[in-house]
């Protein structure tokens, strides 16, 4: 009987199925490499999620049975995290996803909770870590060689910045995939799967807050009063609180998703059909 064969015998409220092996978790880090070829405004990086970790889906639901379809489902929701990080939390629902195939009375809402908690965390760590100072020391070092008339500086660069990456996605699938199941009972047990929950969530706001501050700007050019004594109404709202103008189009936006299920994508458009009207009018 090969590896591939090997199924988990079952307990009692339990069912028989196939065991997840490391062959099938090296298909997903193989396949953890086109993560991001799959990329959508609204959605994000989901469905590269789910290719990732569709062939261990199929072994513990079947082909075509409708446990994989609500498997498939449930991981169709939006998703992005750092392309170094990802495979951690894939390997984190592996080990869930076996747990909810064989047992019966497990809860698969957790997938979903653990999945939302834990990518703005990684994400925020993996941007600032990987997109900062190790891209700037590689771009330094590699275009330094390069204007000196070395053509190794591409693949000096190539090996400071990927090399890392390459270490974090190995060793954060199988950190995640043999650590997930055994970690996330023994929180479980202790009572602290709400609080890593409810802590991470805090993490994820946070880093939506200094993206929102940092990557998205207003420029309201109004001006406010007359002669040398005029503001334009961006400074003014900045002087009560820096960056509360963009932070009140953020509130809205998530309050027509939230509340009016209104679609991303439509808001996409309504923001820039606003912008290219205001800017006509002269406000910004």
């Amino acid at each position: 009987m090969t590896s591939k064969e090997m199924t988990v015998p079952a307990a009692e409220g339990q069912r028989e199925i196939p065991a997840v092996t490391r062959d099938d978790m090296k298909k997903v880090w193989r396949r953890s490499y086109h993560y991001y070829l799959s990329w959508g405004l609204e959605r994000q990086a989901n469905t590269g999620f789910l290719y990732c970790i569709l062939p261990v889906l199929k072994k513990l639901y079947g082909e075509g049975t409708e446990d994989l379809k609500e498997a498939m489902k449930r991981h169709l929701d939006m998703f992005a995290c750092h392309i170094a990080f990802c495979t951690f939390i894939m390997g984190i629902v592996c080990s869930m996803e076996e747990k909810n195939a064989r047992e019966k009375d497990f809860d698969p809402e957790l997938i979903r909770n653990v999945k939302v908690a834990l990518m703005g965390p990684l994400s925020g760590i993996g941007d600032s870590f990987f997109y900062g100072p190790i891209r700037t020391i590689a771009i330094g070092i590699g275009t330094t060689m390069m204007l000196a008339g070395n053509p190794l500086g591409i693949l000096v660069y190539i090996a400071i910045y990927f090399a890392p990456i390459m270490v974090v996605k190995w060793n954060g699938l199988w950190l995640g995939w043999k650590a997930g199941a055994g970690f996330l009972d023994k929180m479980q047990r202790t009572g602290l799967m709400d609080k890593a929950v409810h802590g991470a969530g805090i993490m994820g706001m946070m880093a939506i807050g200094c993206m929102t501050c940092t990557m998205a700007k207003t420029n309201l050019s109004v001006m406010i009063g007359s002669g040398e004594t005029a503001k334009t109404l961006q400074s003014i709202m900045d002087g009560i609180m820096p960056n509360c103008v963009i932070l009140g189009v953020v509130w809205l936006l998530f309050y027509l998703v939230k509340k009016k299920n209104i679609s991303p994508l439509l808001l996409v458009f309504i923001v820039l059909a606003a912008c290219i009207l205001l800017a006509f009018i002269g406000i910004v």
